[in-house]
């Protein structure tokens, strides 16, 4: 807490969250069509032979 008005203020360096992001979302692009399709979340119950 900054009382008095002095001190360093605490910044949030954003660049390093910029590159995260753009990493998870070009690895999601190349990854979704790679999937199978048949491989759903909600198709485990679905599979009584």
């Amino acid at each position: 807490m900054n009382i008095g008005g002095k001190g360093q203020k605490a910044e949030i360096n954003v660049t390093p969250m910029i590159d995260v992001l753009l990493v998870l979302i070009i690895n999601f692009m190349v990854i979704t069509p790679l999937a199978p399709r048949g491989a759903g979340w909600g198709r485990i119950g679905l599979m009584t032979n």
